[in-house]
């Protein structure tokens, strides 16, 4: 997966998913992901760093992840990196 794949997947992700929250076995799938991006291509690009550093907090903590923050500050981010 590239990191331009995964900023589609996780897009997709975010703008589909119904749920309030993501516990920590979809934010452990969501770590797989980027894992892929690293191995593929050996380095994230800036959002794709942002994205991770937003979620690894909840998977140390071990705590779930509120859908609706995360989904703005992805948004956020790309609109901001696009600028």
């Amino acid at each position: 997966m590239t990191n331009d794949e995964f900023k589609c997947w996780i897009n997709g992700y975010l703008v589909l998913s119904t749920e309030d929250f993501i516990n920590l076995k979809q934010l452990s799938i969501i770590k797989n992901h980027i894992n892929l991006v690293k191995s593929v291509e050996g380095a994230l690009d800036l959002n794709v760093e942002y994205f991770l550093a937003m979620i690894e907090d909840n998977i140390k903590t071990e705590t779930i992840l509120n859908l609706s923050e995360l989904k703005e500050a992805w948004s956020n981010r790309l609109t901001l990196s696009s600028s």
